[in-house]
């Protein structure tokens, strides 16, 4: 008889938590929790229909929940006492928990569920670095610590974060999972398009800690020093792109798609294919959806030489790492590779492919999903 799982998690995770649906619930009577927060006027990264389309493609079951008030509004307390009253309502022999960075889910959670029963899934074990802190940062920094001292039984994306939080809770129980590849729904496969010159993509939301200035300023110096056989494809979301354009002082080597949204996922995928490597000149890491879409397209990646990219990068084999920070490595980096023959370019595909099928294969994952949940299910601690 299969066993039951109530997984909560919130509606920007989606991509993340599509393959993980499509996967356990073959193994597993699942139900699905989805919370969509007050979001300002934001477009979700997948609408109510396209969630309702993958769940009936893949027989999950579901329910959408949705906050009316931003998440320090006091009345989101009767939101979450009657989401709580819904969650103990199941029964379910686990609940897997992804933080929802709710200070009153968080209070009401501690209070009343199962600790030895329950998964809390952790994406950032330590707050990205950022140029200023608001008092939403303080409230999260307060979540976390709430629930990080309550759960015993913590799933985390990657080793290095693991390393972190075990720092400070070492009595805490350790699940070490990747995510998923991340696909693009409805889009199985990607014609590559060849391009006069070496595209260099960033692709996701555009923030501080992601680091974009870094890229802008080698392309800058590219340029300005005789190379031109190169184009900066730049995809993303930002409030704040003044910031970045004012470094740009060469259009011409620039392809810009940057708005207050996320342009439409199938466009994403011909950006990828039209690109000879993604760049992500992050000043802090703990693992990255842009770098598990490209994995799942083959992809190279040039990333910083921070710990949470050397897990996934074998710098020269399948992909490549500059100093974190520091304009002139990833110049020269990207010189570099722009040198690069057809054949060096394959032998680094080939590496990628088999270094994804060896550890981020969906098989691979799903085991690793399983002996996790079971492990859980199944233990009296």
């Amino acid at each position: 008889m299969k066993k039951s799982i109530l997984y909560i998690s919130p509606e920007n995770f989606t991509d993340h938590n599509f393959p993980v649906m499509e996967h356990i619930c073959k193994f597993y009577n699942l139900h699905w929790l989805i919370v969509f927060d007050y979001n300002f006027g934001r477009k979700p990264l997948f609408s109510e229909e396209e969630i309702e389309l993958f769940a009936r493609e893949n027989n999950v079951s579901y329910t959408i929940l949705k906050k009316k008030y931003r998440r320090r509004n006091p009345l989101n307390l009767i939101f979450n006492i009657k989401f709580l009253i819904k969650i103990l309502k199941y029964k379910t022999d686990l609940i897997y928990i992804e933080t929802l960075n709710d200070i009153y889910f968080s209070i009401l959670s501690v209070l009343f569920i199962n600790k030895k029963k329950s998964i809390l899934a952790i994406h950032d074990v330590l707050s990205h670095v950022t140029n200023k802190r608001t008092i939403s940062d303080l409230v999260i920094n307060l979540t976390d610590k709430l629930e990080r001292t309550f759960f015993y039984n913590i799933h985390l994306f990657s080793h290095t974060q693991a390393k972190i939080l075990k720092s400070n809770y070492s009595d805490k129980r350790v699940f070490v999972v990747p995510l998923f590849l991340l696909k693009f729904p409805y889009v199985k496969t990607i014609t590559y398009i060849k391009t006069p010159k070496v595209n260099f993509l960033y692709w996701g939301s555009i923030r501080y800690n992601k680091g974009l200035d870094f890229l802008i300023l080698a392309a800058e110096k590219l340029y300005e020093n005789g190379f031109e056989n190169f184009k900066v494809t730049i995809v993303g979301r930002t409030k704040e792109w003044e910031t970045y354009n004012s470094l740009i002082k060469h259009q011409e080597i620039f392809e810009l798609h940057v708005s207050d949204e996320f342009i439409p996922i199938e466009q994403v995928a011909k950006l990828f294919a039209s690109s000879q490597f993604l760049v992500l000149p992050y000043r802090d890491i703990t693992q990255s959806g842009p770098l598990n879409h490209a994995y799942n397209y083959n992809l190279p990646v040039i990333a910083s030489n921070l710990d949470g990219f050397k897990e996934y990068i074998i710098d020269g084999n399948n992909g490549f790492l500059f100093e974190s920070e520091n304009i002139d490595s990833l110049y020269n980096v990207m010189k570099m590779v722009m040198s690069l023959n057809e054949t060096s370019l394959l032998t680094i595909k080939s590496n990628l492919s088999a270094f994804v099928n060896k550890n981020m294969s969906d098989e691979v994952i799903l085991g690793k999903y399983r002996s996790m949940l079971d492990s859980v299910i199944i233990s009296d601690k």
